[in-house]
C-alpha cells in the first residue's frame, strides 16, 4: 500500500470525513512507542479519511516528508485494523495546505516545504552578493562526538575561545536572560525549546550563545552543537544551492542537538534562507533539541521576517537583555581590571563607571586602553600602584576632542532631558514649579555645563529665563543630589551618566 504523493489531485466530488485522533495514536503506540507517537503525530498532526483513504496532515514539509518515509507500514497496518480500510486503501501524508503568510512589511510569498526544487531559485537579493562556494563548516562551529581527525594537537578548536558561563556578570538587566541561558547549558530537561535573545550591542548576547555552547559542550561531550551567525548560515545555504549539495547542509543542521544563532536578524528580507530556517527550525524542534538565538531587536521589530518564523519565536522564550546598570558596569569594571593586573583608586573607578555606560564591550575596551597607557610609564602617580585620575583624564581625551568636534546644543540636551524623564519640553522651558519638572530642568542645566562651555546666563537665555540664579540654584540642587547617598540618589546618577552617554555620541 504505497503512500501517495501530495501533489496527486483529487476528484471535485471527494469527500472527507474527520476521525478520532485517539484511534489512530493508540494504534500507532502499539507499533512505535508513546515517544515516537508524541512527537511525531502529538503536535497537531490531523487525520481523515477520505474515499476510503487515510489522509494525515502534519505540522510542517519537514515532517510530512519524515512521517511518510518512516512510518508508512505503521499507518498502514492502522489504517487497516483500527479502521477497518480495506486493503486496497491508501494513504496520503501531506503539509498544511494553508496559504503562506506574508512576511512582516512585504508583498506575498510563498514559503516552499524542505523538499521543494524552487528553493534553489534564491531571490536576486540574495544571489548578487558576489558570493562563492565556501566549505561546509565556513562561518561556524560543528561540535561532534569525536574530534576531527583533521585537527592537530598543537591547532585549538574555535571552541576554545568561546567565552564562559562563569565569567558572565549578573545583575538586574540580565538575570532572567543568564537564568534561561543556564538552564539550556545544563540540558535541563525543563528549558525551553526556543530562546530569543535581543537587545543592543555589547550587552552580553554573544557571551551567553557562546557561553551555552561550551558548557553543553564540556557537560555532553557527544552532544552535537552548533554556534554560527545568520550572516554564516545564510553564505552556506547559498552555496550549498549552488553546489548541488543542499541535502547535506540541511543533515549538518537538523541533526544538532543545540543550534545557537547569532545576529539572526541578517535574514531579515531573504525569502527563501528564511524557508530553510522555519524548516530547520522545525526539524529541531521535532527532534526535542535547543534553538538558541540573538538579535538586536524583538522578533516583531525585525523588518521583513516572515510571519511564521516570529510565530515560532514568539513560542519560545523572549528575553530582553537591558544595558549594565551602575552596579553592574562597577563589579564587571573591577574584573577586567583584575584580570589585566590593575588596581583602581576610588575615584577612578567611579569616573569610569559613569562615563562608559552604554555597554559592556566599551567598558571592556576603555579597561584595555587603560592597561595599554599603564604599560607605557608610572603615569598612575600613585605610592600605592593604583590607577589615578591622571591616566583615566589620558584616557577620556579622546572623548573630548570628539566631543569638541561636534558640539553639544542646548537643545538637543532639553529634547534628551524631555524624553528620558517624560516631561514635556513646555514644561522644562516655562515656569512650572512641579517637581519632575524642576528636577528635569536642573538636570539639563547640569548636563549643559558638563557638556558644553555655556555660561549660567547663556542657559537661562536658552531656557527663557531673564536672570540666571534660578538655574545656577537648580543646577547646584542636582549636584548636591548626586553626591547624596540613598538610592535616589543612584538614580538620578544613572540617569546623568545615560544622557551624557547618548549626547556625546549623538544618539
Amino acid at each position: 500500500m504505497p503512500i501517495r504523493p501530495p501533489s496527486l489531485p483529487r476528484s471535485p466530488m471527494s469527500h472527507t470525513a474527520p476521525i478520532d485522533a485517539s484511534r489512530i495514536s493508540s494504534g500507532l503506540a502499539r507499533r512505535l512507542g508513546n515517544r515516537k507517537v508524541q512527537m511525531w503525530f502529538g503536535q497537531g498532526t490531523r487525520f481523515s479519511v477520505r474515499d476510503g483513504d487515510l489522509e494525515v496532515v502534519a505540522t510542517s514539509g519537514f515532517a510530512a516528508d519524515w512521517i511518510g518515509r518512516n512510518f508508512a507500514d505503521a499507518l498502514r497496518d492502522v489504517a487497516r485494523e483500527s479502521l477497518g480500510l480495506g486493503d486496497a486503501a491508501r494513504v496520503e501524508v501531506r503539509a498544511p495546505s494553508i496559504p503562506p503568510e506574508e512576511p512582516v512589511g512585504a508583498s506575498r510569498v510563498a514559503v516552499p516545504a524542505a523538499s521543494e526544487p524552487s528553493v534553489s531559485r534564491l531571490r536576486a537579493s540574495e544571489t548578487s552578493t558576489g558570493l562563492h562556494p565556501i566549505e561546509p563548516t565556513a562561518g561556524g562551529v560543528g561540535l561532534d562526538a569525536q574530534p576531527s581527525t583533521a585537527r592537530t594537537a598543537n591547532r585549538p578548536h574555535p571552541s576554545d575561545s568561546w567565552r564562559r558561563l562563569g565569567d558572565f556578570v549578573v545583575g538586574d538587566g540580565n538575570r532572567l536572560a543568564f537564568d534561561a541561558a543556564r538552564r539550556i547549558a545544563e540540558a535541563d530537561d525543563a528549558a525551553d525549546r526556543i530562546l530569543f535573545l535581543h537587545g543592543e550591542c555589547g550587552v552580553g548576547k554573544t557571551h551567553l550563545l557562546q557561553a551555552i555552547c561550551r558548557q553543553r559542550r564540556e557537560r555532553i561531550r557527544a552532544a552535537k552543537i552548533r554556534y554560527t551567525t545568520g550572516e554564516a548560515f545564510t553564505n552556506e545555504f547559498i552555496a550549498s544551492v549552488r553546489s548541488g549539495s543542499l541535502e547535506a547542509f540541511r543533515r549538518r543542521f537538523r541533526g544538532l542537538e543545540l543550534l545557537a544563532i547569532d545576529d539572526v536578524h541578517f535574514l531579515s528580507n531573504k525569502t527563501a534562507t528564511q524557508s530553510e530556517f522555519l524548516h530547520t527550525l522545525d526539524s529541531i524542534a521535532l527532534g526535542g533539541s535547543r534553538v538558541v538565538l540573538a538579535s538586536d531587536d524583538h522578533p516583531r521589530q525585525i523588518g521583513r521576517f516572515h510571519r511564521s518564523l516570529v510565530s515560532r519565536f514568539l513560542a519560545g522564550m523572549v528575553v530582553r537583555i537591558e544595558p549594565p546598570d551602575r552596579e553592574t558596569r562597577r563589579t564587571l569594571l573591577r574584573r577586567l581590571a583584575s584580570q589585566r593586573g590593575l588596581r583602581l583608586g576610588d575615584a577612578a573607578e567611579e569616573c569610569l563607571v559613569g562615563r562608559f555606560v552604554g555597554s559592556a564591550r566599551e567598558l571592556e575596551g576603555a579597561v584595555a586602553k587603560l592597561a595599554a597607557l599603564a604599560s607605557l610609564g608610572d603615569a598612575s602617580g600613585d605610592s600605592r600602584g593604583e590607577i589615578g585620575m591622571l591616566l583615566v583624564e589620558q584616557l577620556l581625551e579622546e572623548d573630548r576632542r570628539v566631543a569638541r568636534r561636534t558640539p553639544i546644543r542646548l537643545a538637543s540636551i532639553v529634547e534628551a532631558v524631555s524624553e528620558h524623564f517624560e516631561v514635556d519640553r513646555e514644561e522644562i522651558l516655562g515656569g512650572s514649579k512641579l517637581r519632575r519638572a524642576s528636577e528635569a530642568r536642573g538636570v539639563v542645566a547640569h548636563l549643559a555645563r558638563r557638556l558644553t562651555t555655556l555660561s549660567f546666563p547663556e542657559i537661562a537665555r536658552g531656557l527663557g529665563r531673564r536672570n540666571h540664579s534660578a538655574i545656577h540654584a537648580a543646577e547646584a540642587r542636582t549636584r548636591e543630589a548626586i553626591d547624596s547617598p540613598g538610592d535616589e540618589a543612584e538614580r538620578l546618577r544613572e540617569s546623568i551618566d545615560r544622557l551624557s552617554h547618548a549626547l556625546l555620541r549623538g544618539q
